[in-house]
Order: structure tokens, then sequence, then C-alpha cells
């Protein structure tokens, strides 16, 4: 059973990794937008006569600060891979990335295009942020529960030795069913989290993004794995087969 917890702590550990990177990402893009604010306000101030040099410099002022830092976080090269007009058409799409070329120029639209896209992109950041911690603080409760109920479960010896006296054969069926109630409600509440929390807060479908997290576990869903890896071993005490049970799939 221990294989168990291994499990879930090799799922928080995925988790944890990818809250720090989530988080550095959403500081980049405040970093940008940060950048992009002064360049609006220093360009909405300059002369008419020196307006279209100016632009064009803040434009490669901009270029320069978002590859230092949306395109300088740890996770960049493995995750994205690309180069910075390809990420600006990623991001921003193709009309306004065209004209954060760095031979145009910044005129008042595109700096408010580019205020508002920035300012979206740090939100969904943070959304997301927001969401890995509320994952990550769920996968921790249901590692303590799922503990609890293991370390119960290696006192209990099989009903069905006959060589138990009469009181302690019912109470260990008393204390499977328990158990097995204690599992049936870790499911329910992981669903419930799911329906609640986490499906109305990422974009994409649940499948998909429970796989990106925890792919390296062995399983898109580890609470559901662990939790019928239990249900496996209480259903061997209560029918007394000490057979080595079948690999979960």
């Amino acid at each position: 059973m221990k294989d168990n917890v291994k499990r879930l702590q090799q799922a928080i550990e995925s988790l944890e990794e990818e809250r720090s990177l989530a988080r550095q990402e959403c500081r980049a893009w405040k970093s940008f937008l940060k950048a992009v604010r002064l360049s609006t306000t220093s360009t909405a101030q300059a002369t008419a006569g020196a307006e279209s040099e100016r632009n064009r410099t803040r434009v490669e002022t901009l270029r320069r600060r978002y590859e230092e830092t949306v395109m300088d976080t740890p996770n960049y090269d493995k995750e994205y891979g690309e180069t910075i007009d390809e990420s600006l058409q990623a991001e921003f799409g193709t009309n306004l990335a065209e004209k954060l070329s760095s031979g145009g120029g910044l005129r008042p639209l595109t700096r408010r295009n580019l205020l508002v896209t920035t300012g979206d992109r740090v939100e969904q950041n943070r959304r997301y942020a927001a969401t890995l911690d509320d994952e990550c603080e769920h996968l921790r409760e249901a590692k303590e529960r799922i503990q609890a109920i293991e370390s119960q479960l290696t006192s209990v010896r099989p009903p069905t030795d006959s060589g138990m006296p009469i009181e302690q054969r019912i109470e260990a069926w008393s204390t499977l069913e328990e158990l097995e109630e204690r599992c049936q409600q870790l499911l329910v509440d992981r669903q419930q989290f799911i329906d609640k929390q986490l499906r109305p807060s990422i974009d994409s479908d649940i499948d998909v993004f429970t796989e990106y997290l925890y792919e390296e576990t062995g399983s898109r869903h580890p609470i559901l794995w662990v939790v019928a890896a239990i249900a496996k071993k209480i259903e061997t005490l209560r029918t007394g087969n000490h057979l080595q049970s079948d690999s979960l799939p």
C-alpha cells in the first residue's frame, strides 16, 4: 500500500512544479504589462516631431522586454520553443503582432489593444495559478484521508478467518464496511470538487487537463486510481482471497 501514497505524492509534486511555473509565468506577464504601461505613458507625452522615432524605439523596447519577461521563463523553450514573432502572433493575433514588428510604429489603438490583451493574459495566468492552488490543497487533503484509511486497514484481519472469535470477525466486517464507505466518500468529494471548482475554472476538457498535470504518475486521475486499489484490497480481505490481485489498468 506504500505505492498508493507514493503515487499521490508524485502527483502532488508534479502539481507543485506546474504551480511554480504558472506563478513565474504570471509574474513575467505582469512585468511585461508594466512595460506596456510605461511605454504608453511615455509615448503619449512625446512631441509631434519626435512621435515617429519614439514609436519605433518603443516597439523595439517592448519586443526586448517581451523576450526578457514572457519568453524568459524556465519552461519556455520546452513548452513553446517559438521565436519572438511566432510567440507574439500566438499570444496577440496576427494583426497586433504585425504592428509589433521592430520597424513598425506604436499607435494609440495598438497600445490600447496591447494593454487590454496583456491584461487578459495576466488574469488568465492568475486564475490558472489559483486553480492549481485549489487542486494542490484538495490532493493533500485526500492524501491524508487515504493514509488514515490505509493505516487502519493494515490492522484488519480477514473476517473469513475461522480461527478468529466471532466477536472479532464481526468487528472486522464492520471495520471493512466503514473503510469502504470512507473510500466511497472520497470518490464523491472528488467528483464534487471537479464539478463545482475545477471544471468551471479551466478552459479545456477535464481529462485533457488532468492528463497534462499527472501524465508522469501513470494515471490522469490519481485519487480515483488509489481509491480503486484500496477498494480492491478491502474486497480481498472481505473474501479471504490472499492471492496477488491483477494490476489495475
